[in-house]
């Protein structure tokens, strides 16, 4: 049973790792699109 557990947290701290890496990842790409003029208009429409 222990070493269920184990595996089970190990994939859970996996996936939270991931999922805040995905979220940095995103919100800095977000920012240059934002700081970008040329997409801003593209993105308004």
């Amino acid at each position: 049973m222990s070493v269920y557990l184990y595996l089970i947290k190990r994939v859970v701290n996996h996936a939270v790792e991931l999922r805040q890496w995905y979220i940095s990842f995103y919100a800095w790409d977000w920012s240059l699109l934002c700081s970008d003029p040329s997409l801003q208009t593209q993105t308004s429409v």
